[in-house]
């Protein structure tokens, strides 16, 4: 197994991830702060790194065709490879584990605002007769008269 291109290979799917949490955590920002033409952006870099990390864990797994852990490629390397290799596992580790408590909470995010705009249809869904007419009154209302008006 060539361990350099490994490394390098790993090196490359740590930076993504980091990449790819940084977007996570500006994507749960943008949703607290209701900025929607943000969310676009950035679901759409969100796609791109993705693609790009999955590409890279397609690159890590033909280094082991036994579909093997990092771990075990890990205790199987030579001693040169092996501080390296166990960084930048743990790295990875950790990164997935912030990436998926981040994910939570946007998708908790989501959910608020989903369930605010179901109540404020509701609301409005409720409400009869609130559409105003050419007059500026509400359709159907009963025209209020100022003090100098007559009838």
């Amino acid at each position: 197994m060539d361990y350099a291109a490994l490394t390098d290979v790993l090196t490359q799917q740590e930076e993504a991830l980091q990449a790819l949490l940084q977007l996570l955590e500006r994507e749960g920002d943008a949703l607290a702060a209701n900025r929607p033409q943000e969310l676009g952006q950035l679901l759409q870099r969100k796609a791109d790194l993705q693609e790009r990390v999955t590409g890279l864990e397609k690159a890590r797994l033909s280094f082991c065709p036994q579909e093997q852990t990092l771990s075990h490629i890990v205790a199987q390397s030579p001693a040169a490879y092996q501080p390296e290799l166990t960084r930048l596992q743990r790295s990875m580790l950790s990164l997935a584990e912030h990436m998926q408590e981040a994910n939570e909470k946007n998708c908790l995010l989501i959910k608020q605002s989903l369930d605010y705009a179901q109540f404020m249809l509701n609301v409005f869904g409720s409400v009869k007769n609130c559409l105003y007419g050419p007059d500026g009154q509400l359709a159907g209302s009963i025209r209020l008269r100022t003090v100098n008006e007559t009838a």
